[in-house]
């Protein structure tokens, strides 16, 4: 497999586990688009992923160095009157999207989420935003 491969597979997932996210607002390596694309379409809701680095580790229960790909994304969402119930809901999908799937349909040995970081709000122009950051790490053999 790869990177690359990898990195589609994740954005698949998403936009599966997540129904307001779409081709244009879950994307890989461009965030300006992910935030034009939410206020055109008037959606609350994107996610940016990209490479945030690889190498030779070793992975319980393997015996052997793995090659661990690390993924890093963030959730934008935007604020509204029910946000804190909003962030609820996205944590606990961005926390278990894996669990029904370690495997990523075969593209990886083992995927799972390693980091979620806590919510922060910033601002885009003029807008009030959520970022929900994460680290994914996933597993193919040395």
């Amino acid at each position: 497999m790869g990177y690359t491969e990898i990195e589609k597979a994740v954005k698949v997932r998403f936009i599966e586990h997540f129904s307001e996210l779409d081709e244009d607002r879950c994307l890989i390596g461009d965030a300006d688009k992910v935030v034009d694309s939410m206020f055109k379409s008037g959606e609350s809701l994107g996610c940016y992923i990209e490479y945030n680095g690889g190498g030779e580790m070793d992975r319980r229960p393997f015996k052997t160095s793995v090659w661990v790909w690390s993924i890093a994304g963030i959730f934008l969402i935007q604020y509204s009157d029910n946000i804190e119930d909003r962030l609820r809901v996205i944590i606990d999908t961005v926390k278990t999207v894996f669990d029904d799937d370690t495997r990523l349909g075969g593209t990886t040995i083992r995927i799972k989420i390693v980091d979620l970081a806590d919510a922060y709000i910033g601002q885009i122009n003029d807008t009030m935003f959520y970022f929900l950051p994460f680290i994914i790490e996933a597993i193919e053999p040395f």
